[in-house]
């Protein structure tokens, strides 16, 4: 009897593993575009120049949805406070990013100004814009 219950527990065990791999159930919420990005921002003299800054911003992303972000658009934005200013630039424009994590798009963007004292910080954004099913979303 016992043998007979291991032997049907087996089966199942088997069915199940079988069916996972035919028919896959999705493990994470990623119907439509879902774009993943990793960022780093560094701020410091420029060079040898001792009156020059240099903010970079760089980084990489990534479509992990199920569609194409189309139009895609990726734009770094450079707030100067301390120098009164708002230096907008375009990285990527009208170009589709591919689902499915098809394609890791790298970008890197820099700001250069002059040296503030006492050291004031630059805020560095960056803006993502794209068409899905014919709307605009940003992120």
């Amino acid at each position: 009897m016992k043998s007979k219950t291991l032997i049907i527990i087996a089966f199942a065990v088997c069915a199940l593993i079988l069916l996972l791999f035919i028919a896959p159930i999705p493990l994470s919420g990623t119907k439509g575009v879902h774009i993943v990005s990793s960022v780093q921002t560094s701020q410091g003299q420029f060079e040898n120049d001792t009156e020059m800054e240099l903010v970079r911003v760089n980084g990489t992303l990534v479509n992990d949805g199920d569609i194409t972000a189309e139009n895609f658009k990726l734009s770094v934005v450079f707030i100067d406070e301390a120098h009164d200013k708002v230096v907008i630039r375009t990285i990527y424009e009208n170009v589709d990013l591919p689902p499915n994590s098809e394609h890791v798009m790298g970008f890197e963007s820099q700001y250069l100004r002059e040296k503030t004292i006492p050291k004031t910080l630059v805020n560095a954004t960056v803006q993502l814009e794209w068409m899905e099913d014919g709307v605009l979303k940003q992120g």
